[in-house]
């Protein structure tokens, strides 16, 4: 018997992202999973791709939503022999590519129970390479996912285990990631990306006309033992073929910079190694959303205390919702009570509608402390508490620390005084 190859490969993937249309393969079994990340939504409606499908701006149309696109697709490279093979979840009906995945099964919600106290909910879907479109052959292979969503970071994960039906003297599994972000008025995409690559933390960020202070900012983490692999690629004017597509999993970029006005895109992957009928392959991707490279910084540490096997991120403050007769007329954070304090202290956050905030502790230098909420909550008065810790469970000294609640259109500050 063979014993089972377990590789797993943590990507953390910052981001913002719309779809502009939906894209449809008459050999697949469309049943899409909605997601919600930090307000905006998306879905999986195709097998191995990920697919935004609100808040996007038609052309000529300034008041439909967010100009936002993303597109992910998984690919898994084989090689047999002199045969290379790259079955791909890419999707571009206007040039006739189609994914070549099709659903075996699709669990549009799944309960885990018991649940760990940071995740919402866990949903599952199977799909394989066996499906008949031009050109495509199938290798024999087979992929099942889970898709994690959290209930208070903004954090999904997606875990892809791919089993062969033959024995392969090569596989490689990657994600090809394509982001359209806006300019600061939301209403056009100018392709002006720029990446950032920081390999020793196997981290590669985007944002757009270099905006990292207060952007929305996509980006890839790897957080596994694998040898970090990343291939940036400029705009595409023809679907790749499966040799181009191996090419780029097998050869990967090594500048660390990219500032040219064009439409990027790039694939992050794994080693390559044999599988056998018996063995596995286990891929999983993070991804997060976040607005300042500081922030991004914050969701890495949390992602990097993700287990699948004891799923629990560093708990944020669990928010309490007090009855009140009437929604406040407008957002607001109060002053934290008692003020100066020891050992905690109490916050109030006024919502007049649903929104998605953060809610951040940082020192006097404003270096990032406590994050003790991120994520979205309907329209009310919360309360929140604060005892004087890091995100690392770490005692912090006495002294001032500044409160700040931020929402897309409104930021407000305070400062707090800690005694130990």
């Amino acid at each position: 018997m063979n014993t089972a190859i377990k590789s797993h490969l943590v990507v953390a993937l910052v981001m913002s992202f719309v779809l502009g249309q939906d894209l449809q393969n008459p050999h697949v079994k469309l049943d899409a999973r909605q997601y919600t990340l930090d307000g905006l939504q998306f879905k999986m409606d195709l097998p191995g791709a990920i697919l935004n499908y609100d808040h996007y701006i038609s052309p000529g149309d300034s008041t439909s939503g967010l100009n936002y696109f993303l597109h992910t697709a998984l690919w898994v490279g084989t090689k047999r022999g002199d045969r290379i093979s790259v079955v791909s979840g890419d999707g571009n009906p206007t040039v006739k590519e189609f994914p070549e995945w099709k659903f075996v099964e699709f669990a549009n919600t799944t309960s885990e129970d018991p649940l760990p106290p940071d995740i919402a909910s866990v949903s599952k879907s199977m799909y394989s390479d066996d499906l008949l479109l031009p050109g495509h052959q199938p290798v024999g292979l087979t992929v099942a996912q889970r898709t994690f969503e959290f209930a208070y970071l903004p954090v999904l994960i997606f875990e892809y285990t791919i089993e062969p039906e033959t024995s392969l003297d090569s596989v490689i599994v990657g994600l090809l990631f394509d982001f359209d972000l806006p300019e600061e008025d939301h209403t056009s995409t100018p392709y002006n990306d720029h990446i950032r690559v920081y390999p020793e933390h196997k981290l590669i960020a985007m944002s757009n006309a270099g905006n990292w202070a207060d952007g929305y900012i996509p980006g890839v983490l790897m957080l596994s033992n694998d040898e970090f692999r990343y291939r940036v690629l400029g705009s595409l004017s023809a679907p790749l073929s499966d040799k181009e597509k191996w090419q780029v999993l097998t050869q990967p970029s090594s500048e660390t910079t990219f500032n040219e006005t064009t439409d990027y895109r790039f694939v992050v992957a794994a080693d390559s190694r044999p599988l056998s009928p018996g063995d596995s392959l286990t891929f999983i991707v993070a991804l997060v959303h976040t607005r300042t490279l500081e922030t991004f910084t914050h969701a890495q540490r949390n992602i990097k205390a993700f287990d699948l096997d004891h799923p629990r991120l560093f708990k944020q403050s669990s928010p309490r919702r007090l009855e009140i007769a009437e929604l406040p007329a407008e957002i607001s954070l109060s002053p934290n009570y008692p003020n100066p304090f020891n050992p905690s202290t109490t916050i109030k956050v006024s919502l007049p509608e649903d929104m998605s905030v953060q809610l951040n502790v940082y020192d006097i230098r404003g270096r990032l402390v406590k994050s003790l909420y991120h994520g979205n909550l309907v329209g009310g008065i919360y309360s929140f508490s604060w005892n004087g810790t890091d995100d690392h469970g770490g005692q912090m000294s006495s002294g001032i620390y500044l409160l700040e609640l931020r929402s897309t259109s409104f930021r407000q500050t305070q400062k707090m005084v800690y005694l130990r």
